[in-house]
């Protein structure tokens, strides 16, 4: 049996910012080294025998964090892996969140024959029970820069990489695997046919799933 950890990347700068991230990057922020500090230390004693992560710096220096704590392999270093990438969100990329969420509001009332206003904000769209992987889907719809990946490119890219993880380490090996919260929801669901409790994975959020020839079940997720 193999263990997968799959986990979210801690708080940025940008996130306390409210500005989109996408494809671009930011640096942890003192609360997420705080998290990361404090998941190193509840992981401190699980003997990971592999970590990969994608090549945004978040989630290297998430990882990088973890692991200073860990007793058995701190002096493990992360493989990076740009399939694990979060999705490119093209022109939306380092913007407002909240303009990002109000033309995913806008197109969501047209696609559902909903009143103008009704989806106008982050948690109305939470309550209308829309999953991240829908969202992710409008938010390639709504790009006019044609930027924007399409969840099927990063199911197929992030699939690729879990794959080659499964391929390249043993059988009963722990594997770390850092990414962002889109692209977690978009390759849980692809893994598993299931979707996270809730509209997306907060920071520091960990599913563990158990992969055995191909075959994979989510064990339990963890918000750490």
């Amino acid at each position: 049996m193999r263990y997968l950890y799959l986990l979210r990347h801690c708080t940025t700068e940008y996130n306390e910012s409210e500005i989109v991230q996408g494809a671009c990057d930011s640096p942890l922020s003192q609360k997420g080294k705080k998290q990361a500090d404090n998941i190193g230390t509840i992981f401190s004693r699980i003997a990971f025998d592999h970590v990969f992560t994608g090549n945004q710096g978040r989630h290297v220096e998430t990882a990088r964090r973890i692991l200073q704590r860990n007793h058995h392999k701190a002096s493990l270093q992360p493989i990076r892996l740009p399939g694990l990438n979060e999705q490119n969100l093209g022109a939306f990329d380092q913007g407002a969140e909240q303009r990002l969420y109000n033309a995913a509001s806008r197109l969501y009332e047209k696609n559902h024959h909903l009143k103008e206003g009704s989806a106008s904000t982050k948690d109305l769209l939470m309550h209308h029970n829309m999953t991240m992987v829908e969202l992710s889907s409008i938010f390639h719809d709504m790009d006019t820069s044609g930027k924007t990946e399409t969840v099927e490119k990063v199911r197929d890219r992030s699939l690729s990489s879990i794959k080659e993880i499964c391929r390249e380490t043993e059988e009963d090996s722990k594997n770390l695997i850092v990414s962002s919260g889109g692209t977690l929801a978009i390759l849980i669901n692809a893994l598993t046919g299931q979707e996270e409790d809730g509209w997306i994975m907060p920071h520091g959020t960990c599913v563990v799933i158990r992969e055995n020839h191909s075959n994979y079940e989510k064990m339990g997720s963890y918000e750490l």
